[in-house]
């Protein structure tokens, strides 16, 4: 039901994800859905967990504890590119499943490396990972717009930027 709520998502995207879609592709009815979760949401909640067994297969946390942010956050990146929908869908949720689980263990253990307190290590877990999470989401939800409006608002940013006034915004032009 997972993969191919995955495969509905990254060539369909969210707008056409629906459980009567989903039980059509299952060659089911949607109710059958509802035998294995309670409802969409927890349909969603089971994507997203989805998506961190995927980002991190194979991940061996590093002796280096900033190789390991980088490599966790660069993860999280390439999995989000590769399901921009499912990565839109689900880049502000907190699934508490043992995928999930595991990889906020390997951040906090690498702050807690680098000798940050517990306090202090669970705090910057929280500032590294919700940034990752909802810029790649974020990321991922741009590249979900129709391909001339991303390509008008990349267009846009540069014209405007380019454009700006040096006297009244000397750091957008320096």
């Amino acid at each position: 039901i997972v993969t191919e709520s995955l495969a509905i998502l990254d060539r369909d995207g969210t707008a056409k994800f629906s459980l009567p879609r989903l039980g059509r592709a299952l060659g089911a009815d949607q109710t059958a859905v509802y035998r294995h979760f309670v409802n969409k949401d927890d349909l969603v909640l089971a994507i997203a967990e989805r998506l961190f067994e995927e980002a991190f297969s194979g991940f061996q946390v590093s002796s280096a504890w900033t190789d390991t942010l980088r490599d966790v956050a660069l993860r999280v990146r390439r999995t989000f590119l590769l399901h921009p929908s499912a990565a839109a869908l689900t880049s502000a949720r907190v699934t508490s499943q043992p995928a999930e689980m595991a990889a906020a263990d390997a951040v906090i253990g690498a702050f807690l490396a680098a000798g940050f307190p517990p306090f202090d290590a669970a705090l910057y877990y929280r500032v590294v990972v919700d940034f990752a999470m909802l810029w790649n989401g974020g990321e991922a939800d741009f590249m979900n717009l129709p391909d001339e409006t991303r390509v008008a608002e990349q267009d846009g940013w540069v014209t405007a930027y380019r454009g700006a006034d040096p006297r009244t915004h000397p750091h957008i032009d320096a």
